[in-house]
């Protein structure tokens, strides 16, 4: 009845209105190549043009989305395409969760696309950044592109008009209060999007199961409801460690920040460790050189300060809100452990 795949799907998406996801969805599943693609074509002359087309960019988690690569997917579909956003989708590695802000993507794309869709982490409460400062490129993005109204030639000029760093910051100092709200606290979640503001590849595989960290987890959780339950008083801040500080918002995010790229911090930890490692075995053998000795101590030493942070950290979040508690602490213990 249908000689090719698109010829197919471009029939039945054509009985109705509806958004549709093609099968080449990414350049890379495109075949032979983008360029060279068979399938596209058919799809972008076939289609009802009221028929809006998912596109996740140059991979199905793209680093970088460029204005020149929408440019001429729109061009092949003949219409703008839909951006399904994967940068902080984690359902392909449950042992990865991805709390760093959006980026990778400039302002300028947003005169580019008819909409933004984006496929978060599983866990509801870490993507309490993700969205915030997606929210915040959109807002930037629609008042930058009112002034360039897709001029090609002020892509580069939008680049810098987001600023994820400063995003960032933003959605940690709104979401740091949800740390304190125990389940009965009826206290207001801050908006997302805040016009007054004046501020601005690779496909995972299955991981193996996080079965132990779980158990603790559901261990500990038991144990407190038990606790809550005999004691018949609500959960305050009183009854946990010391509450969360920017600064912890700031470790937590950095090292659990995008599928491409450590948050600052975590990049520190890493260049130190890997630091001591490579230099361990010239200190060995190289007792004459007090001066590399001493370096490598003092290395040591604001290492494990920095884990030490790590573990107060795990402490922290064991907070009132137990919500938070349960989705991020098999994630922070894993790293502890390691």
């Amino acid at each position: 009845l249908w000689q090719t795949k698109s010829a197919f799907q471009y029939s039945v998406n054509n009985l109705t209105d509806i958004n549709t996801w093609p099968s080449e969805y990414c350049e890379s599943y495109c075949q032979p190549s983008f360029c060279q693609s068979s399938y596209l074509p058919v799809i972008g002359t076939e289609l009802n043009l009221g028929i809006e087309i998912l596109w996740t960019g140059p991979r199905v988690i793209s680093k970088h989305i460029s204005c020149a690569s929408i440019r001429a997917v729109n061009k092949i579909l003949r219409r703008r395409v839909v951006i399904w956003d994967n940068v902080h989708a984690n359902d392909y590695d449950q042992r990865r969760v991805f709390m760093g802000p959006y980026a990778g993507r400039s302002p300028a794309l947003l005169d580019l696309l008819s909409g933004v869709l984006t496929n978060p982490n599983c866990e509801f409460e870490v993507n309490y950044v993700p969205l915030h400062t997606l929210a915040t490129w959109s807002r930037i993005s629609l008042e930058a592109t009112a002034i360039s109204n897709g001029n090609e030639n002020e892509d580069n000029n939008l680049e810098d008009v987001y600023d994820p760093s400063k995003a960032l910051a933003e959605a940690i100092i709104d979401w740091l209060p949800q740390f304190s709200l125990s389940e009965n606290s009826t206290t207001e979640i801050p908006l997302l999007l805040k016009p007054e503001s004046e501020s601005m590849e690779t496909e995972g595989q299955a991981s193996p199961d996080r079965k132990g960290s779980m158990e603790d987890m559901s261990i500990e959780c038991d144990a407190t409801r038990s606790a809550t339950s005999e004691t018949g008083t609500d959960i305050t801040q009183s009854s946990f460690s010391e509450p969360m500080t920017v600064d912890d918002l700031y470790l937590l995010c950095d090292l659990f920040y995008l599928p491409y790229q450590h948050g600052p911090r975590a990049v520190e930890i890493l260049q130190e460790l890997s630091w001591l490692v490579n230099y361990h075995r010239q200190c060995e053998h190289n007792c004459s050189s007090h001066g590399l000795q001493d370096e490598w101590k003092r290395k040591l030493e604001s290492f494990f300060m920095k884990c030490t942070l790590i573990d107060t950290l795990v402490n922290k979040i064991d907070g009132p809100n137990r919500s938070l508690h349960y989705e991020i602490h098999p994630y922070i213990r894993e790293v502890q452990k390691s």
